[in-house]
């Protein structure tokens, strides 16, 4: 499944009209077929949307559409992009501006995993082999935080592999996201 990079996808508006097109759109690289989806689900909508548009619409279906387009963007479109989102991100406003949407890291998430142990913390890699050696544990997910702060959430992929006379365990990351 392909997912989503870290960063904002739309900044400066809040209106449904602006916001539809951008995610719309972002869900099409993702997953073309469910945006082919909606777009058929939400045809009328569209249209209304659609500068070529020819009907005139009544006040009761303006105030309907409207109700449709806050639905479709606060409902469905973060849910379908939710779905796209790396581990420890989601997909909403930025909390330091509520007009700027886009993939943000969960702070939350990382602190109650870690808290849960269901992520570990290192401050080097090489912990991680100290880990290993010392309990036998090998982490699914590990998040760096380096001295200046910055974050990477790394896949940790553990195999054995057979020797002349024994096994090794050999382990490798592989990087999910990175904040600097």
């Amino acid at each position: 499944m392909k997912t989503l990079e870290l960063g904002s996808i739309s900044h400066g508006t809040l209106r449904d009209e602006d916001l539809i097109p951008v995610f719309m759109d972002t869900l099409e690289t993702m997953d073309a077929k469910r945006a082919k989806s909606l777009r058929w689900q939400y045809r009328k909508l569209f249209n209304y949307y659609s500068e070529e548009r020819i009907k005139p619409y009544s006040d009761r279906e303006i105030e309907r559409l409207n109700v449709d387009a806050s639905y479709l963007v606060n409902e469905v479109l973060y849910d379908a992009l939710n779905e796209h989102c790396p581990s420890y991100t989601y997909f909403g406003a930025h909390p330091g501006d509520g007009s700027d949407f886009g993939v943000w890291v969960s702070d939350d998430q990382i602190r109650d995993d870690i808290k849960d142990e269901f992520l570990t913390a290192v401050s080097d890699l090489a912990e991680i082999d100290d880990m290993i050696t010392q309990t036998g544990i090998i982490p699914k997910t590990v998040i760096l935080t380096n001295d200046h702060g910055n974050e990477t959430l790394y896949a940790v992929k553990a195999e054995l592999e057979e020797g002349d006379s024994s096994y090794k365990l050999v382990w490798e990351t592989e990087e999910i996201w990175s904040v600097v």
